[in-house]
């Protein structure tokens, strides 16, 4: 009170605030008014009321503990209306930045618990194709160890025949240094005896009509003297013996020849005895006579035996057969060469046997066709500037469960030529080859005749559709756009392509050719009539590929084993099978074929003309079949 009185202002100038206690029930209206603005859908009445009783007594108990510390240490402090709603205020604050965090949390728990899930059905997925890869592993793993396993027998086979060559070199090396001291001698001899031909020139020019003594003996022996031969009949040959014996070989050579020469009479007088009991007309004993007969006479039965069961007897399969026996025999110098083969079907009296076929008949005025489907190719060429994987060639090959060749060896003279078979030889399929000009060659497609999708294994590589006539229709060439042609590099990238095909009805459907627009695929249909000079699989890669069909078939054939019918018919090769055969087949067609076919029917020859004239070399690729 003194103090006031000196510092007066402070009473003039100041107003006290006289802030009454709230009673229970203010309390409880302002707090409810506070949390009825919390946005809480969970929260009920029930917990909304205890929150309310909950500040009311926090507020209530702290008034009272005020009282309590200004007894027991005789200070004020005040509990204010002021003071209830900063607590209300940071009740509501804080219950807001909880229910945030918890926000938070259970968005980023809930993300966390989806990615999971996402994750663990993704883990399945994957577990799933594994399972199902884990066979095509294993294949391909058998098929890597079978391919190594080949290498080390083709590389033994290499350094076997490298050495093999070597020696031959050397042995050439030798003949050839034998031949120049031949020929250096011959020289000699030749420089010894021109003064002797000189003088004798000479004196031929001296002589006149009376030195001249005719001699008009039409003995068969001069006259067979006279002729110079390569060739001689036995009769002949018999009478040089004959005057050999009595005046000596040289005496025979200088009567009858040369030739024959010394050396050939020689020979003659050792084949007498042989000489006497062939027939006097025929030329025989001009060749070689067997290195090995009784292997020769393995081999023949061994044909005459396959003919018989009505197989096809290739030169391939008897040079396989030749050395099989060769080496079951332990004969390691047999070689068993085409020259060799031909020599013994020759000794054994056994020819080739062939089919003849019908050449396709070329429409009027085809080469201004070809010359218009040549500039179709070079303006399409030159407007989009296709690299030579993005040029291809389409064409269906219809084939049959049985191959059997058109050709076999059998006995000279033979009348009926018979091939044994299943009985399937007219039981079709259509394989639809498909190439690139750069060499690549796509998947094959295999169309069987059938309504439902065979349960055999296909295998891996191979693209198996059905239809009832087991040829192309539009919707196999929808199958085919997607699995093969999109499936070649730069069809996933949709990249500007160029295809040449048929004037086949499927083709060049519009349902066909909308689907070559989405891909981005130009097409260039040849004219009718001329597929066989203008389509690359008919001009050089379709022959190769038969071939190779009709070896596998051939191997299926000589390997027996094969599965018989209730009535005891040979069953059909299975689907597997062929599937098979076309793989191999397919894969041993070599590249540089399929580039050629290109260039030779003008379709991936160089802009600049510098290849036109691939175009007009002969297109009869060498026959493989052999």
């Amino acid at each position: 009170r003194a103090r006031l009185r000196q510092f007066p202002s402070l009473v003039n100038c100041c107003t006290i605030d006289w802030f009454n206690q709230w009673p229970p029930e203010a309390l409880q209206s302002v707090a409810s008014s506070f949390f009825q603005d919390i946005p809480d859908p969970e929260a009920t009445p029930e917990v909304i009321e205890g929150m309310i009783q909950m500040c009311v007594e926090i507020h209530q108990s702290v008034a009272q503990k005020c009282k309590v510390y200004l007894a027991e240490l005789g200070r004020h402090n005040y509990v204010t209306p002021k003071s209830y709603l900063e607590l209300l205020s940071i009740f509501t604050t804080l219950i807001g930045k909880k229910k945030q965090e918890l926000k938070v949390a259970k968005t980023r728990m809930k993300s966390g618990l989806d990615k999971l899930l996402r994750t663990a059905e993704d883990v399945a997925k994957m577990q799933e194709e594994l399972e199902l890869a884990r066979p095509l592993l294993a294949e391909a793993a058998k098929d890597t160890l079978v391919t190594m396993e080949q290498i080390e027998v083709d590389t033994a086979v290499a350094e076997e025949t490298r050495n093999d060559v070597q020696a031959e070199e050397m042995k050439a090396k030798v003949k050839a240094q034998t031949a120049q001291a031949i020929a250096d001698d011959a020289q000699k001899d030749l420089a010894e005896a021109l003064p002797a031909l000189d003088a004798a020139l000479a004196s031929l020019r001296n002589l006149n009509k009376n030195d001249v003594t005719e001699n008009n003996t039409n003995s068969l022996t001069v006259q067979m003297s006279k002729q110079k031969r390569l060739a001689y009949k036995i009769q002949f040959k018999l009478e040089v013996v004959k005057y050999a014996k009595e005046h000596g070989n040289r005496a025979a050579e200088r009567h009858f020849g040369p030739p024959p020469t010394e050396k050939m009479i020689r020979e003659w007088r050792k084949q007498e005895d042989q000489l006497q009991k062939l027939d006097k007309t025929k030329h025989t004993l001009r060749g070689h006579a067997a290195k090995w007969p009784q292997s020769e006479m393995d081999m023949k039965e061994w044909i005459t035996h396959h003919r018989n069961m009505g197989f096809s007897i290739s030169t391939k399969m008897i040079i396989f057969e030749a050395k099989r026996i060769a080496v079951e025999k332990g004969i390691k110098d047999f070689t068993g060469s085409s020259s060799w083969c031909y020599r013994f079907m020759r000794r054994s009296g056994l020819a080739m046997h062939t089919k003849t076929r019908i050449a396709q008949k070329m429409p009027q005025e085809y080469e201004s066709k070809i010359l218009s489907f040549h500039n179709f190719v070079i303006a399409a060429r030159n407007k989009d500037d296709f690299p030579m994987d993005q040029i291809g060639n389409m064409d269906e090959v219809p084939l049959t469960f049985d191959v059997p060749s058109n050709k076999t060896v059998d006995v000279k003279g033979a009348k009926t030529i018979t091939v044994k078979t299943s009985g399937h030889e007219k039981t079709h399929y259509t394989a639809v080859l498909s190439c690139c000009a750069n060499g690549t060659k796509l998947p094959p497609m295999l169309i069987f005749k059938r309504k439902t999708f065979p349960k055999d294994v296909i295998p891996r590589g191979i693209v198996v559709h059905v239809h009832e006539k087991g040829w192309m229709d539009e919707n196999g060439m929808k199958v085919w756009i997607e699995k093969v042609w999109s499936k070649c590099p730069g069809g996933l990238l949709k990249k500007p392509a160029l295809l040449v095909l048929d004037q086949f009805r499927a083709h060049i459907s519009e349902s066909t050719k909308n689907r070559f627009k989405e891909v981005k695929t130009h097409l260039a249909v040849i004219p009718g009539g001329l597929t066989s000079q203008l389509q690359p699989l008919d001009v050089s890669i379709n022959k190769p590929f038969k071939v190779f069909m009709r070896e596998e078939w051939n191997k299926w054939m000589a390997a027996g084993n094969h599965d018989l019918t209730p009535t005891g018919r040979m069953k059909r090769p299975t689907i597997t099978q062929v599937c098979e055969w076309v793989k191999t087949s397919w894969q041993s067609v070599k590249e540089e074929i399929v580039v050629r076919s290109f260039k030779k029917c003008g379709i991936s020859n160089a802009l600049d003309g510098t290849e036109d004239n691939i175009i007009y070399e002969d297109s009869e690729e060498r026959d493989i079949s052999d």
